[in-house]
Parts: C-alpha cells; structure tokens; sequence
C-alpha cells in the first residue's frame, strides 16, 4: 500500500466532478471564465435583417476574416460522456517529504490508469500539482482527465 511506502498516513478524495457535454450547463464550481455571447452584429444573416449591411453585398475576401464565435469541442454525440474531469483534494505531506505531494498524485494516476474502466493513455493528471507549503497548508490538490473506455448514454 501506499502507507508502506510512504510510512506516513495519507489521504485524497474528489472534490468535484464535471463533463464537457454539449448541451448541458456546466457546474457552478467551475474555476474557468465564461465566456461571453457573440453579439448579433457579428452574425452576417442578423446584420442584414436588421440593414447594417444591405443584402447581397459579396462576402469578405478571401484575406478577410469575418468574426466567429469559437466552437466547444463536441463528442461523438451528445447524449454520450466519454471524458471526465476530476478535481482531487489530498493530504499535505510535505513536512515528511519534499516530492511526496507529487508520488500521491502520481500514485492516484497510476491506480486510475490501472482501473479496467479508463482508457490507460487518455487518464491523466491535468493542470499542474498544487505547490503548497510544508507548514502553512493541510491540503493540495491536483487535476485528472479521465477517458472512459465506453462512453455513458445519458
């Protein structure tokens, strides 16, 4: 076990679940900046509906670009979860070892891999380890993307 190899007590547990399914909200917890809605005169069909443009003028040129709205990357389908992200919350251990908040990271990586319900080269830490203080923090926590080998039907 890892307490053997450690030779202290440790400790993670999931501090959130989210997927990235089309269609669906996103968690409120979620740490990255909305972003926000492409405004109506970027839409060529909307400019010309409301004469901002008069209909029928030629589309820009090639070297033009006209503005787009980024696109969410989209699974095979939309009913389907094929990857997850995980958000993980471990003990501090530092104060024993200054890589041993990095070896239980990487242990959770290795069991997650290891499970018959992941994809081995797709399960991985995401983001960086939280780099914390020997003394000041009781926690840190770390990221894992975690693929699944069958997608969930919704």
């Amino acid at each position: 076990t890892r307490k053997q190899a450690m030779g202290v007590e440790n400790g993670v547990w999931i501090e959130s679940f989210t997927s990235a399914t089309p269609g669906l909200t996103a968690s409120p917890t979620s740490e990255e900046p909305e972003s926000s809605p492409m405004p109506f005169y970027y839409n060529r069909l909307m400019m010309e509906r409301y004469g901002l443009i008069p209909r029928g003028l030629p589309s820009p040129s090639e070297g033009e670009s006209a503005p787009t709205a980024p696109k969410p990357a989209t699974s095979t389908s939309t009913n389907e979860i094929s990857v997850v992200t995980m958000k993980c919350r471990g003990l501090n251990l530092k104060k024993y070892d200054p890589s041993a908040n990095n070896k239980l990271a990487y242990a959770v990586e290795d069991e997650l891999q290891s499970s018959p319900l992941f994809d081995r080269k797709e399960t991985k830490l995401s983001g960086d380890i939280e780099q914390v203080e020997a003394t000041n923090s009781v926690t840190f926590s770390f990221g894992m993307t975690l693929k699944l080998k069958h997608p969930m039907k919704l």
